[in-house]
């Protein structure tokens, strides 16, 4: 059972007021808003404690302006005109989700975390001159240090959303031969390809990059060495020494990346190709054959770690509310 005394609906509408923030935020779904914690309030005097009791907290100043004393009730009352049941209700999802992570044995490791809000941070980068996001931040009254802070919650309510969901999927073999047929064609073929990393940028591509990329395979097309142009272009230095080389297995690079390869129909086939590590230029090499039962652990894996669709988040809440006892006084 859940009770929702003033301090915890008052800890949830303060973390509210990061969505101020939106514009900034990248995340992929809309997950559960990530919870400040909540101090726990002082113990109640003993009979040896002479002192006068404490008003309650409800009536203690959250804010004292020329002298006038603003209390903590009046904020929540505020808080609530501003945000009112919804803000409720994401705090019980985010109750919830902290529950089954923990019934499930979900644990988000601090570098995945790190990883992926770097990844976001220069996406943000890209959007403004000189990748200088400090002034727009400013704006809204926050700094760099203080969004990173934020978005570090909010990503790691994200992947802990995603592992949760993933622990729960049943298999549909009727999705995974699907999903076998959208990476190796109806006739089962493994692709080897090489590639050469133009433009490392992780977010928007300069569009310099682009048309260096669109060279680079223009003269691939037209017949040019492609071991000689990794070397001389590529910005992934252990595959150029290789040719160009890339150990490649469906799902490592995005389903962007695969569908791509995919689209290579024969041996010497290039295009550009997009992933979380940049832009590419892709050639397809060879065509080898695979069977269902051979690709089947890289599809499971695939399968499971996919990103949960919007019905999938729906309806993952609506199964943990119906096994709860909620109130709400």
């Amino acid at each position: 059972m859940f009770t929702f005394p003033h301090a915890t609906f008052l800890a949830n509408a303060v973390a509210m007021t990061a969505l101020f923030l939106t514009p900034f935020a990248t995340a992929q779904h809309s997950t559960p808003s990530p919870q400040p914690p909540v101090k726990e309030a002082a113990a109640e005097p003993t009979a040896a404690d002479n002192s006068p009791p404490s008003a309650p907290a409800s009536d203690q100043a959250c804010v004292v302006i020329d002298g006038q004393n603003y209390s903590v009730r009046e904020f929540e009352g505020f808080l609530a005109s501003r945000f009112g049941p919804q803000a409720v209700s994401e705090f019980v999802d985010h109750l919830l989700l902290q529950r089954e992570a923990l019934r499930l044995e979900v644990h988000v490791s601090n570098e995945a975390i790190n990883t992926e809000v770097e990844r976001r941070i220069a996406g943000l980068r890209t959007l403004f001159p000189g990748g200088d996001v400090t002034s727009s931040l400013g704006q809204r009254r926050t700094d760099l240090a203080a969004y990173r802070h934020w978005l570090g919650e909010q990503v790691r309510s994200e992947l802990t959303l995603s592992q949760c969901i993933s622990k729960r999927r049943t298999i549909d073999e009727g999705e995974l031969t699907a999903l076998f047929q959208s990476l190796y064609g109806p006739d089962g073929q493994a692709r080897q390809i090489r590639h050469i990393l133009v433009s490392p940028r992780i977010a928007r591509v300069p569009v310099g990059q682009i048309e260096k990329a669109q060279e680079i395979l223009a003269q691939i097309t037209a017949g040019a060495d492609f071991a000689e142009l990794a070397l001389k272009h590529s910005q992934d230095p252990n595959s150029a020494k290789a040719g160009g080389t890339l150990s490649y297995r469906p799902g490592a690079l995005g389903i962007e990346f695969d569908r791509t390869i995919a689209a290579l129909a024969k041996p010497g086939a290039a295009s550009l190709a997009q992933s979380p590590l940049g832009l590419h230029v892709v050639q397809l090499v060879a065509l080898q054959p695979i069977t269902f039962d051979e690709a089947r652990p890289a599809l499971l894996e695939r399968y499971q770690q996919r990103p949960p669709t919007p019905t999938e988040i729906a309806l993952f809440f609506k199964a943990l509310r119906e096994q709860a006892t909620i109130t709400l006084p």
